[in-house]
């Protein structure tokens, strides 16, 4: 596998998707303080880079911007008008989803108001076309608190036609969206498709036949090895939506982080498909995976490796504001649903890597977003860290653990060309 760092010097990417023409589209946030994007507000953005040929790419163009609030999710859906940008941005009641024609021209927005203090007031999205031009459009709302239901009435949403709507925390809502180029609508809904989850900070569908993989961050302990539930992948047929909304048992059910038994105080839970324990690395020596904080599935057969029904790669945070061996939580890892098994392709706490909380797939490439290469997300040093790596899975490797290598030498390597240090 080959590497290419493709931009760098970028203020805390968050977001990524590839258009039909190869141009890599990402959300940016620029903090207005010094306290990073957790420690002040900040103002969001959608940039695009466009391949130039010989595996360059153009300098960084923002396609919108003035976001109240860090960009967290960027869709780009084709219509017949061109393609459309869905941006989720903000945190608290200043929570928008944006949707832009294909002049990058603003056509409609989804508002949320959050009611008290709330933890988890900044989501994701991700999008599905249907064959009439419309889309589903697939919403994460996150809980109020880290280990207890939300109550009823704290979340609701407006905006795209809709009234002012109450909708669950703890959930996951699908909307269907009509845009002809100059407006965007809702047609019916929102309707609620899962519950029972903590922060479903994974949204995507294995392929047009329209399986959902929902990754869900499992309930904070005090970190490694403290942590009371692993983060999970749970997957969901679009035949249920509308008809069974299946329940994944936050905060009563889960599979405990450092055991990998599961706790089932709610027996009428629905069990996850996977759950992240601690995993052995590609040296044989004991990680963790935590904080799931981007996902992007491939279909069956896609690249070399990627089994009968497709798989799903996911990046984990980890530790805030560290970086390298101060990060052992972050570890990268592909998961085959065939096989059941999840393999690192990055290791956790490898030198130069911050937080790889952006993903997305073109093909046999894999696009990474690295949010923060100094590990800062509420500090001074995030800013202009950030940087995007392009991969590419080449066929019939020797082993899996090939394929770190490359990735270590490549992030060592952007980190030494930007010359940032701490002081």
């Amino acid at each position: 596998m080959s590497g290419t760092l493709i931009a760098s010097g970028v203020d805390y990417p968050y977001g990524m998707a590839v258009t039909p023409s190869g141009n890599i589209v990402f959300g940016e946030s620029s903090p207005q303080t010094s306290g990073g994007i957790e420690g002040g507000p900040s103002i969001g953005s959608v940039w695009s880079i466009a391949p130039q040929g010989g595996g360059t790419y153009s300098t960084p163009t923002q396609l919108a911007g003035g976001f109240s609030g860090p960009a967290q999710s960027v869709s780009v859906l084709n219509t017949q008008q061109g393609q459309d940008l869905v941006v989720d941005s903000g945190g608290g009641s200043n929570r928008t989803i944006t949707v832009f024609n294909a002049s990058d021209t603003q056509i409609g927005q989804i508002q949320f108001t959050y009611i008290g203090n709330y933890e988890h007031s900044t989501g994701i999205d991700t999008i599905l076309p249907l064959s009439n031009g419309s889309y589903e459009l697939i919403i994460g709302i996150g809980s109020q608190t880290d280990q207890t239901a939300t109550p009823a009435n704290a979340v609701h949403i407006s905006g795209l036609g809709l009234p002012t709507t109450t909708v669950n925390a703890d959930s996951v809502y699908e909307l269907t969206i009509q845009a002809n180029g100059s407006s965007a609508q809702a047609v019916g809904g929102p309707v609620q498709i899962v519950a029972g989850v903590r922060n479903a900070y994974g949204l995507q569908f294995i392929d047009s036949s329209g399986e959902l993989m929902v990754g869900d961050n499992g309930q904070d302990g005090a970190h490694n090895p403290n942590e009371i539930a692993a983060d999970t992948l749970n997957i969901v047929p679009t035949s249920d939506f509308g008809n069974t909304i299946p329940d994944f048992g936050f905060p009563n059910s889960y599979t405990d982080f450092n055991t990998g038994q599961r706790i089932n105080g709610d027996p009428d839970a629905t069990g996850p498909l996977a759950a992240f324990t601690p995993t052995n690395d590609s040296n044989g020596v004991l990680q963790y995976s935590e904080g799931l904080s981007s996902m992007a599935c491939v279909v069956p057969y896609q690249m070399w490796f990627v089994g009968a029904d497709g798989g799903c790669f996911i990046g984990f945070h980890g530790t805030k504001n560290t970086e390298g061996p101060g990060n052992p939580d972050d570890a990268f890892l592909y998961y085959d649903i065939a096989s059941g098994a999840y393999t690192p392709i990055i290791d956790g706490g490898t030198e130069g890597v911050g937080h790889l909380d952006s993903i997305a797939v073109s093909g046999s490439s894999i696009f990474i977003g690295d949010m923060s290469t100094e590990g800062d997300v509420d500090g001074p040093y995030g800013t202009n860290s950030g940087a995007i790596y392009e991969f590419d899975f080449v066929p019939e490797p020797a082993a899996w653990t090939m394929l770190v290598a490359p990735l270590v030498l490549v992030w060592r390597q952007a980190r030494r060309k930007r010359g940032v240090r701490k002081s």
